[in-house]
């Protein structure tokens, strides 16, 4: 009996441990009360649906016997993988405790909560974080982009100014396919009514589009963001609720023909007055990534540059 308590111990320590952060990341990092409190809720009623009294577990535990308890904890990429980490944490110890337990239909009902609540967080966490010491890779072909995702980069946009709507949407199935295996965020350019065709996670548009109107045609759970070029463009485009900003062209780039660069500055003055992500871009290599990191940055733009994807991240996430 001591070492089956001492199963149902460490396995609601779990659970109450994954639905903490999953609870703090709702209410600190996200101001969402509903989301918090009904994830305070399954904390909670989890107490009662074991059945073991709070004595008797702590009686039975074991920790300095612990055979895992020296195990490194993993550093996390960014929001999303924790809350998939805690989630995933969490659901595996109502899975156990669904054995041990006279309740376990009741627990299982709690995991298949805690599943749905991974699904909404994550959504959430995208259009607060829609990317984090990242690579935004940039391209008109899909395979520029799919390979981008499979060197590490978790946004891309499909960015084609030649071709009629109905190719771009093709494209953009084919890159969703991507999806299947990994974790990322897709981005298309210009076209907002593609977003629900193609079921992409959001769209880019320059300073010639109204960003409310768009807003209406995406809704308010997809991702939408902004080209800036000047720090009262940002100001701008954060009274306007974008989930995201874009910082450039920092230098001279023949994608952006004829625009003035703006130089590091502008990435400094985004980095210290504008409280949104933003992607640095125009111009950067692996010669000066480091100089537009040391600006404030954390995630870039490439478009030409696209298959240095891998170098950029190790350099972006080490530094």
């Amino acid at each position: 009996m001591l070492k089956t308590h001492r199963l149902l111990d460490a396995n609601v320590n779990r659970a109450r441990e994954g639905l903490r952060v999953l609870e703090d990341i709702c209410r600190f990092i996200l101001d969402d009360i509903q989301l918090t409190d009904k994830i305070k809720t399954i904390r909670h009623v989890l107490k009662d649906l074991v059945g073991v009294s709070d004595g008797l577990l702590v009686a039975s535990r074991g920790a300095d016997e612990d055979v895992a308890r020296e195990r490194p904890v993993p550093r996390r990429a960014d929001l999303r993988q924790i809350v998939t980490a805690n989630a995933k944490r969490a659901a595996e110890a109502l899975r156990v405790l669904e054995e041990f337990c006279a309740h376990g239909s009741e627990i299982k009902d709690q995991r298949y909560l805690v599943y749905d609540l991974e699904k909404i967080i994550r959504q959430k966490i995208i259009l607060h974080q829609p990317f984090y010491r990242d690579v935004y890779v940039i391209s008109d072909k899909p395979s520029v982009l799919i390979d981008a995702v499979k060197n590490g980069a978790r946004i891309v946009q499909l960015r084609d100014k030649n071709s009629d709507t109905e190719i771009i949407y093709q494209k953009l199935l084919e890159i969703k396919k991507l999806k299947a295996e990994y974790d990322f965020v897709l981005i298309v350019n210009d076209y907002p009514e593609l977003v629900a065709r193609a079921d992409a996670d959001g769209v880019h548009i320059g300073q010639d589009t109204d960003a409310a109107v768009v807003r209406q045609i995406i809704g308010a759970d997809k991702i939408l963001g902004l080209t800036t070029h000047n720090i009262t463009q940002a100001q701008k485009a954060a009274e306007l609720k974008v989930n995201y900003i874009s910082a450039g062209p920092i230098w001279s780039t023949p994608t952006k023909p004829g625009r003035q660069p703006v130089g590091l500055e502008y990435v400094r003055e985004v980095a210290a007055q504008i409280d949104l992500p933003f992607v640095a871009i125009g111009g950067i290599a692996p010669t000066n990534v480091r100089d537009v990191l040391d600006a404030g940055a954390d995630t870039i733009g490439v478009v030409r540059s696209a298959s240095n994807t891998a170098e950029y991240l190790r350099i972006i996430r080490n530094q």
